[in-house]
């Protein structure tokens, strides 16, 4: 069992720090305020026998009460409900008073957001409504008020909220097909779940009907989820074309050597391997191919915080660009596209299906403006409709 010690500005934050360094499984011991600060106790290989034999030992007797169980995910305060996998061993009454403490905290923010809308409100209304509408579809506050204090003061002749969207498209760096190219290795990285062994397939298949499958490879680093590997296998044997598991740079570097001139070779990686170490020796497996570009697979339909929180996490792949995948599946693309302008990151693709190949679209700034638009005038459609039942 490995314990460490985590200090953050809130809980949230540490938990986040939990989940990236120690990973989903991680058991959060103890937590407590230090000044302005949360410390944060956790542990990972968790053997609850080990922490009673260490209590009584400390205590000085085997007469002590065990500590408490890990409770389940769920069960405990918002933030451990918001992070499955990660489960907290800690006195009951302390998680209700956490769960209490964080209810008022959020009763608390939402009142301060609404005072300051108001203070918009009052001050430049056509900015606030541009605000409000592009909150409504995940735009990054901060973002968003940025784009509106660009707007006049004075009343528009267009919709202030359109304005601004528009305002956010132009602000969008789009890679042009031509741009990833042939003869080259392409890599898909981001966290499990996101759609990146489905987005090789369709990338392959799309090259395939453009150029044949002369030349194109398929690679997995994902030696850890057998499921992964079988699903690329399966789209290999459809396409007919090779699909190959490495392990390491050398065997890397070898199936790279062994493509022609003008070929494409198709990686796919690991999302979270047992260790962080794992992602180390696949960023530097990456890093040896000479023409190897990385794209981010970020999910339209994940809070603002995981998408952040992947982005950091997968900085060390250096991702040229990024695929927005799971268009489908939200309501809340403006996170996505937040994300995006605020790390400067290139959209290359976005996929919105299962279908192989149909579902992929080399990213458009008209069909991304379009959907935000469609999304917009949904929620604002929802919420005359809730006013007008009310």
């Amino acid at each position: 069992m490995k314990i460490k010690r985590f200090v953050a500005p809130d809980m949230r934050t540490a938990i986040r720090l939990v989940r990236e360094e120690q990973g989903a499984n991680a058991v959060i011991l103890s937590n407590r305020r230090v000044g302005d600060e949360i410390e944060v106790v956790a542990a990972t290989d968790y053997d609850e026998s080990l922490v009673q034999q260490a209590v009584r030992a400390q205590q000085g007797t085997d007469d002590q009460p065990d500590p408490p169980t890990p409770t389940p995910p769920g069960s405990g305060r918002r933030e451990a409900a918001d992070k499955p996998g990660i489960v907290w061993a800690q006195d009951p009454h302390l998680r209700k008073l956490e769960e209490q403490l964080g209810d008022l905290r959020n009763m608390l923010e939402g009142r301060l957001g609404d005072v300051e809308n108001l203070a918009w409100e009052s001050r430049a209304p056509q900015r606030n409504r541009a605000v409000m509408a592009l909150q409504k579809i995940g735009v990054d506050t901060a973002l968003a008020r940025s784009l509106a204090a660009k707007l006049p003061e004075t009343e528009l002749p267009v919709d202030p909220a359109a304005l601004a969207l528009r305002m956010l498209g132009r602000r969008l760096t789009l890679v042009e097909e031509g741009d990833l190219g042939r003869g080259a290795a392409i890599a898909l990285v981001g966290p499990t779940g996101v759609g990146k062994t489905t987005t090789i397939a369709k990338l392959a298949a799309r090259h395939a009907m453009q150029h044949g499958t002369a030349g194109l490879a398929l690679v997995t680093l994902d030696t850890f989820r057998i499921g992964a590997q079988e699903q690329l296998r399966t789209y290999g044997r459809l396409l007919g074309v090779p699909v190959a598991t490495v392990s390491s740079a050398e065997e890397l570097q070898r199936v790279a050597a062994a493509q022609p001139a003008g070929g494409l070779l198709l990686i796919d990686t690991a999302g979270v391997g047992p260790r962080d170490t794992h992602l180390e020796s696949q960023w530097a497996a990456l890093a040896a191919l000479p023409k190897v570009r990385s794209l981010l697979c970020l999910p339209a339909n994940a809070w603002r915080e995981d998408l952040e929180a992947a982005v950091r996490r997968f900085a060390a792949a250096r991702p040229q660009a990024c695929v927005i995948t799971k268009l489908d599946e939200t309501a809340f693309l403006g996170a996505a596209l937040s994300i995006a302008v605020q790390h400067r990151l290139p959209i290359a693709y976005t996929t919105d299906g299962q279908n192989v190949p149909a579902d992929l679209s080399v990213a458009k700034r008209e069909d991304l403006m379009e959907r935000s638009a469609r999304l917009m005038g949904e929620r604002a459609r929802s919420k005359e409709n809730s006013r007008a039942c009310a």
